[in-house]
């Protein structure tokens, strides 16, 4: 298994963790070494680490590790990969190779390798999300007794909060407030500025300095997704293609093969919304550049199926802000993206998560929608009312209710060419119920 991701998210942990759980499974025992971390400056070679390996084992020579292995369920614990050279790497690997069906290895390293990714039996493990709320809550609160420092349990969820479970930098915060006052630390951390800011720019340190122009604009595309996540399509129209692979080269972002997805912590944009910050009006302006290749997205996905849905609801942090680029944009810019989007989408009264976004959409298409289109903005109008009943806000969903009503018999009156295909003329009496 081959464990990847950003400094400080606990792959070290997992796998150790890992060992201790499954260790009964391997009487041929278990065996961890790690090179250097890259903020050492210093390589590794695979010898050293093989070394290391067969020491653990009790054996005398490095050349008895790949026969004793084919012999004994052994498990291996290989860390800090990212710090050997590729001549050293590709020895490794070859190494891998050679060892016997009764061994198993967890493999860690920040940047994913596909050296270490292709080799027959090895599953990829990208780790881009940090321990959830409750769980870092209750780890901020063991750390802070163990320091006695009073912390009550919604201090804990702020800090969970603000670093998304990111456990080295829960660690590293409940550590500040053993050396300071709490309540400042705590305005910090909601405020993104001070301890909270510093700790994350070491956090990310070394992956800022191997990056070039291409990368680092590519970080900066990663605040206009704010769900953490991006189809590649829609991620390489932001990022650029060099940028891209120089973000996964430098640990920051993973493709996940499973969500079809591209992945990255949420503190990996907090880094580059205090470096590179956009300006609203470039926001806006960048957001809007990409309606095309979201409409195309939205294109390949099969209308209101549950993986559609699936997918849609992951994207709703994305889809809500370039939902809001597009109330201030023109009509000939935004109407495809908005109308394949409220196709894709089910019915108010068929899903929950996604109740919000259906009225949205709707509300959106009304704002843009050219004056003089009168038929269609009725039936807008009665479909926002649906979706605002669905909320439970009745209230507000009269008001488009009998703005629908009222332009429906206006249409009908008048026998309007433009009438909806259907309509059944003037003198008929509309029917709406509010749910």
């Amino acid at each position: 298994m081959v464990l990847s991701g950003p400094p400080g998210i606990g792959k070290t942990s997992l796998v150790l963790e890992a060992a201790h759980r499954n260790a009964w499974r391997f009487p041929g025992g278990v065996a961890y070494a790690a090179g250097p971390r890259p903020e050492d400056i210093r390589t590794a070679t695979a010898t050293e680490m093989l070394t290391a390996l067969a020491g653990a084992l009790g054996l005398e020579q490095t050349d008895d590790l790949a026969r004793y292995t084919a012999a004994q369920p052994t498990l291996l614990l290989l860390d800090n990969l990212e710090s050997l050279p590729p001549g050293e790497l590709a020895r490794l690997r070859d190494f891998l190779r050679l060892l016997g069906r009764e061994r198993a290895a967890l493999l860690a390293l920040r940047p994913s390798l596909n050296a270490l990714e292709d080799l027959p039996a090895a599953r990829p493990m990208p780790l881009h999300s940090g321990l959830a709320e409750g769980e870092a809550a209750r780890y901020a609160i063991f750390l802070a007794r163990q320091r006695q420092i009073p912390m009550t349990q919604e201090q804990a969820r702020l800090i969970a909060r603000a670093v998304d479970g990111h456990p080295l930098l829960v660690e590293q915060l409940v550590a500040q407030a053993r050396r300071r006052d709490l309540d400042d630390l705590l305005r910090e951390i909601s405020e993104r500025h001070g301890d909270f800011a510093a700790l994350v720019e070491t956090v990310y340190a070394w992956s800022a300095s191997r990056l070039d122009e291409a990368g680092l604009a590519a970080w900066a595309a990663l605040t206009l997704f704010p769900a953490g996540s991006a189809p590649e399509g829609l991620l390489r129209a932001a990022a650029g293609v060099a940028g891209l692979q120089n973000l996964r080269e430098c640990a920051l972002a993973d493709f996940d093969a499973a969500g079809q997805v591209w992945r990255w912590h949420a503190t990996v944009a907090e880094y580059a919304l205090g470096h590179w910050p956009f300006s609203e009006e470039e926001r806006r302006t960048r957001l809007v550049a990409l309606l095309p290749t979201w409409t195309r997205w939205l294109e390949r996905q099969p209308a209101r199926e549950s993986v559609t849905l699936n997918r849609l609801e992951e994207s709703r942090p994305n889809l809500e802000v370039v939902l809001d680029a597009c109330t201030g944009a023109s009509y000939e810019e935004v109407w495809s993206f908005l109308d394949k989007l409220d196709a894709c989408l089910p019915e108010a009264e068929r899903t929950l998560t996604l109740r919000e976004l259906v009225a949205r959409v709707r509300k959106a298409k009304l704002l843009v929608l050219p004056a003089g289109e009168e038929a269609r903005r009725a039936g807008l109008l009665n479909n926002l009312s649906i979706a605002l009943s669905a909320l439970g806000r009745r209230e507000d969903a009269l008001e488009p209710s009998q703005e629908a009503s009222d332009l429906y018999r206006k249409l009908a009156e008048s026998d309007s060419p433009s009438l909806p295909e259907g309509w059944p003329g003037a003198g008929c009496r509309l029917a709406l119920s509010i749910r």
